[in-house]
């Protein structure tokens, strides 16, 4: 008969019923519900209801009053152990005014019951969680367990549906329309969800009065599911037509389920509305929701890589959250203080957005949200020109289309067509105060929407800022070089809000924040292959590592959990008092394998205990139980080591012969090879002596020796006495000592050599590093991770992160394909752990020759060395010298094509573009619209580049000339005496470009000039004179080469003039220098092949214009800070140096930013 419960509940049934419905209520057992409760006393394990209602009257729950509480067991006999059905107990009892708890147990039931017109009546679960309670159906069959129709107050909380392994059938759903008053806490879907006529909505509620409330929290479906194409399943939920009154959904965790959105909420008449849930891998898109009502504080990801080992069938989930209020046309709601993650989608489909608004849908808020898009083919946020989508529904409102955008961080590696935000036919769209900073994108299109506004925003993206279509925007504040938040990698499952308060068990100890990892928290981690159910306990606190798995099930300081392909972890304090694992698999104590019995064995010895009546003083200074380990290398290397604490040393282990613990326990010694020694201590560990092939961890965190106790301090080297620079103390004297290059002549002021470590991987990567110096964040890059101390880790996907760190690497592990930069060259990590401690000793050259003497006098010749024969004198730096490797970034808004050979090593920078046509040292390839980028040494034989390119070289931006003239370099501490007249005597060019005007100029320098012929002209209207040069120009290029400081400049008429290849403002080049003169950043309209597009500029610094961007020069004009100019089908561009303040642009046209 349950075939006919499956039933068309989505829009029309579960409104309206179905005569399949009439006749189930009508054909029901002949002991009906009042029957039922007419029985008397006599009736086995039944209480009549008239005697409990007068223990229990008017008991309240949740805003509910019920006239009387019956317990499931006792007063109704039902089967606690799951094999007798209760359908007859349960339906029969239910009355309005009642309230039906259930002790723990498992209760079978085969069917349900339709309910009109039902009253306060509740369903409450009085174990201490919800799993201790669970509903099952019998094997192969599928049901509803509540369907109500009419009526108030309706209460179900604290149990678990439990669908089981199976996959041929068992879902179990409920569908709960009512005026008002509905109250659902802290249920879960557990197990597999069928599809097809075996699939039921697992919660599919509607209050139908427009004043009508209800809440829904704690509610938690994770999957695993069969997914089918659209339409055929039903999925965990969803709110339909008929539903006028204002539900919210609070501290919900909906992961793995298929239908359309992980709940289907968008489509109705009143709100619905979302507050701290976690949302993950949903068919279709990740939540589907609608104009009118709002989410906050929650989480949405898409990341098809980490689904659910169990999940069959062929996903269809594209989108990450999905607005749709479909033929109803709202308007208002929005997202606010989210974090919004988009990695992986299935393969099979097209991407649409991260955030997407279809053409039903008005004016939606964003605000306070961070978006991580790493999804080729979509946008971060796509709005949908509003209009009819499909013919059967999708009616937009009449008027506010515009979006506001405030506070909202965009990043990711997404490569697409639309740009980051995509807006179509979205008039008077404001965006405020945002930051978008995407690797393989552009920053904002707008199409066919005027009247935008666009202030304080950073757009830091490679392609174009604002591309224009048939729109205009007000613009101010903009900025293009800063890096944006990113979206939390501590996603918060809040599948547990509140205490049950079951039994009157209120557990007070509430969660007052996450565990700090402070020296005393330990990190267990579990991970197997197969099934393997597992418990453990805990004697302190103990929380869920939400960067694996999910959050399975923890009660107070103990936990549990299902493995099955996956990996589970915790934090926890004190010890493990009892653990069990039913299967294989491989769990990690502190970052290092253990076996379940050391696992228990931490209880058994009694370490991180708290018990009040322990003599700590017998333990030393510091009772407090830590964990070392000595981890051995590789192979079969044995090491040695001994370490001493001014506590006391334990095993938790039996030790092995070589192994040994001092009478006094202060001292432990012995050897590992290939595994590791475990010992638990008190105090602080005060001495380490161990082979370099070894490394000592406590609790988790790799020690170096010499930091410990007072190895590096001895108080022998800083006293001061008699060191005041007379060189008494060191080999600063001059002495015979001029080999000695230990270091000792100027250790006690040497300063430590600080590296820069940058990593990017275009996909999930994690990482490790630990150094034995100072390790800081470079807050440039990403997100500050988990920086802990000398310690850190993260997670990279799509983005990058970067660290300015001392002395050794003593660790550093990263999974993945990554780039990894190690002061600005990319090298391997073997390189990077392969960084000793190095000091910086300005005294002491790289040869090692130097004796420390003042060679300022000449005698020994422009090398420094005396000019004898000995071997060891590299003067000319010629062996040792290292090729200079340059950086070539090719930028261009049309097609332009490059060509490009050097003479030394050429290879692709990988951020940006594709390598083109790379072969040995030559390559070329084709811009359109997008950014090539090499690293290279030697000299530059051949470059030609087409059409307009924004070129840089080494940060700066150049012409194609200054590109041609680099030549072969080499780092040396010497001379070459060939490139004496070049590099030293004219170290510095100068270039005055032409803009199509006759423009005269003259300049001083503090040295001497000298035309530079290969770079520009020098004509009879040119001069030079000793440290000045005088001339003038109308088209192309007049050059000079330069040495000292431009001391004066004059200018008269329209050129641009260029310093060391980067555009300066000639008014303040004499006074302020090229760092204060130099125009850093460009602007460019581009509006190729495009309608007319008009725009104007203002800058709080200087704007000058581009040499090669002037499309329509005659409507173009420059005054001190601002611009006003237009672009038909052609290119503008500008140099300018500060912020950008204002921008207003009205037509077709794309908006583009370089530094």
């Amino acid at each position: 008969m349950d075939e006919l419960a499956r039933e068309n509940v989505s829009d029309q049934t579960a409104e309206h019923g179905s005569s399949m419905e009439g006749e189930r209520d009508s054909g029901r057992s002949m002991l009906d519900r009042r029957a039922y409760l007419k029985l008397g006393a006599a009736a086995a394990g039944v209480v009549a209801v008239g005697s409990r209602a007068g223990r229990a009257a008017t008991t309240g729950r949740h805003g509910i009053d019920f006239d009387r509480v019956l317990n499931a067991v006792e007063d109704l006999g039902m089967d606690p152990d799951g094999n007798e059905p209760i359908d007859d107990a349960l339906y029969g009892a239910m009355e309005n005014g009642t309230l039906i708890e259930f002790p723990p147990g498992q209760y079978l039931f085969e069917d349900y019951t339709l309910q009109r017109g039902l009253r306060r009546f509740g369903v409450r679960g009085l174990g201490a969680h919800r799993n201790d309670v669970e509903f099952i159906t019998p094997p192969g069959r599928s049901s509803y367990f509540l369907f109500v129709r009419g009526g108030s107050d309706i209460l179900l909380e604290n149990v678990t549906f439990q669908q089981r392994a199976r996959k041929d059938a068992g879902d179990i759903g409920n569908v709960i329309v009512i005026e008002d008053n509905l109250q659902v806490h802290d249920i879960e879907f557990a197990g597999f969800n069928s599809s097809g006529s075996a699939d039921r909505w697992a919660l599919l509620p509607k209050l139908t009065d427009p004043d009508g409330e209800g809440l829904i929290t704690g509610f938690v479906h994770t999957g695993p599911s069969d997914f089918k194409p659209h339409g055929i399943n039903d999925g965990a939920g969803g709110v339909f037509e008929g539903h006028n009154g204002k539900l919210i959904y609070r501290n919900c965790h909906i992961e793995n389920a298929a239908g359309d959105g992980g709940l289907y909420t968008g489509k109705h008449e009143g709100s619905t509305n979302f507050e701290n849930c976690f949302f993950k891998n949903n068919d279709m898109c990740v939540m589907r929701m609608g104009a009118g009502s709002y989410i906050r504080d929650s989480t949405i990801v898409l990341d098809w890589d980490d689904a659910h080992p169990e999940n069959t069938g062929d996903v269809g989930g594209v989108n990450g959250l999905y607005f749709s209020s479909g033929q109803f046309g709202k308007s208002g709601g929005g997202i606010y203080n989210c974090d919004i993650i988009t990695r992986k989608q299935d393969g099979n489909n097209d991407a649409l957005g991260s955030v997407f608004i279809n053409a039903s849908d008005g004016d939606v808020t964003i605000k306070d949200t961070r978006i991580q898009n790493d999804v080729d083919g979509q946008a971060a946020i796509y709005a949908w020109a509003p209009g009819e989508r499909f013919s059967s529904h999708g009616t937009p409102p009449e008027s506010d289309w515009g979006l506001t955008l405030e506070n909202v961080s965009i990043t990711g590696s997404g490569r697409s067509t639309k740009g980051a935000v995509f807006l179509d036919t979205r008039p008077e769209t404001v965006i405020r105060d945002c930051c978008i900073q995407m690797e393989n994108d552009d920053g904002i299109h707008l199409r066919e929407s005027p009247d935008c506004v666009v202030e304080n925003t950073t757009i830091n993206v490679p392609g174009k800022a604002i591309d224009y279509t048939r729109s205009s925007a007000d613009t101010s504040g903009l900025q293009y070089g800063e890096s944006c938040p990113v979206p939390s990698e501590t996603w918060r499952r809040a599948d547990e809000d509140e205490p049950t308060d079951s039994e009157g068990t209120d557990d007070g100890d509430a969660d007052d924040g996450d565990l700090v990892d402070d020296g005393s928290t330990h990190h267990l981690k579990l991970h197997s292959t197969e099934k393997a159910p597992y418990r453990f306990t805990v004697s302190g606190d103990l929380e869920f590592d939400p960067r694996w798995g999910t959050e399975d099930y923890i009660e107070g300081d103990s936990a549990r959990g299902f493995l099955v392909g996956g990996t589970d972890a915790y934090y926890f304090t004190g010890v493990v008092t009892d653990f069990e694992l039913d299967g294989d698999a491989t769990i990690e104590l502190d970052g290092g394998a253990v076996t379940p019995e050391e696992l228990r064995s931490m209880g058994e010895s009694g370490s991180g205990g708290s018990d009040s009546d322990d003599d700590s003083t017998d333990d030393g200074p510091d009772a407090t139980t830590r964990r070392l380990r000595i981890e051995g290398g590789s192979g079969d290397d044995v090491a040695s080591y001994t370490v001493s604490a001014d506590g006391t040393f334990d095993s938790p282990e039996t030790l092995n012969a070589e192994d040994s613990i001092s009478d006094d326990g202060s001292t432990v010694s012995g050897t590992v090879a290939g595994y590791r020694d475990i010992f638990d201590f008190t105090g602080d560990i005060v001495a380490i002596d161990i082979d370099a092939n070894a490394t000592a961890y406590v609790e988790g965190r790799p020690v170096d020796p010499a930091s410990v106790g007072d190895a590096d301090d001895d108080g022998s080297d800083d006293s001061g006495s008699d060191d005041s620079g007379d060189g008494s103390s060191g080999d600063s004297d001059g002495s015979e000592d001029s080999n000695d290059d230990s270091g000792s002549d100027g250790s006690e002021d040497s300063e430590p050599v600080e590296h820069h470590l940058k990593l990017y991987s275009p996909e999930k990567s994690r990482y490790d590093l630990t150094v034995t110096g100072d390790l800081r964040f470079d807050t440039r890059w990403g997100s500050e991770d988990h920086l802990d101390g000398n310690s850190t880790w993260g997670v990279l996907a799509g983005g990058t992160d970067a660290y300015y760190f001392t002395g050794s690497v003593t660790e550093f592990d990263i999974e993945g394909d990554a780039t990894i930069e190690l002061d600005g060259k990319v090298v391997t990590a073997e390189d990077v752990r392969a960084i000793t401690d190095e000091t910086e000793e300005p005294d002491a050259p790289e040869s090692g020759d130097d004796d420390g003497s003042n060679d300022s006098d000449g005698s020994d010749g422009d090398s420094g060395s005396d000019g004898s024969e000995d071997s060891n004198d590299e003067s000319d730096g010629s062996e040792d010298s290292e090729p200079v490797e340059h950086h070539l970034k090719l930028y261009s808004p049309e097609k332009s094509r490059y060509d490009l050979t050097v003479t030394g090593d050429l290879r692709f920078d990988t951020r940006w573009g594709s390598e083109d046509h790379l072969d040995g040292n030559s390559t070329w390839g084709v811009l359109a619209g997008g950014t090539d980028a090499y690293y290279f040494t030697g000299s530059v034989t051949e470059f030609d580049v087409e059409g307009d390119a924004t070129i840089e070289l080494d940060g700066a931006t150049v012409t194609p000339d200054v590109v041609r003239s680099v030549t072969d370099e080499t780092e040396s501490g010497g001379d070459d005496e060939s490139d004496a007249d070049t590099d030293d005597d004219y170290p510095h060019s100068i270039a005055i470009v032409g803009l199509d005007t006759v423009a005269s100029y003259e300049f001083t320098v503090g040295g001497d000039v000298a035309p530079d012929t290969d770079t520009g002209t020098f004509d009879a209207g040119d001069n030079v004179s000793g440290s000045s040069a005088e001339g003038a120009v109308s088209v192309g290029t007049d050059a000079y080469l330069f040495s000292g400081s431009v001391t004066d400049f004059q200018l008269d008429g329209p050129a641009a003039v260029y310093v060391d290849g980067q555009q300066v403002d000639p008014d303040l080049l004499a006074t302020k220098g090229l760092a204060g003169a130099a125009l850093t950043h460009t602007f460019v309209v581009d509006g190729t092949d495009s309608d007319p597009c008009s725009y104007d500029l203002t800058v709080d610094g200087l704007v000058v214009k581009h040499p090669w961007g002037s499309d329509d020069a005659a409507t173009d004009v420059v005054e001190g800070t601002s611009v006003s100019g237009r672009v038909d089908g052609g290119v503008d561009a500008y140099h300018f140096r500060g912020d950008l303040t204002e921008l207003a642009m009205d037509g077709t046209a794309q908006l583009s930013f370089t530094e």
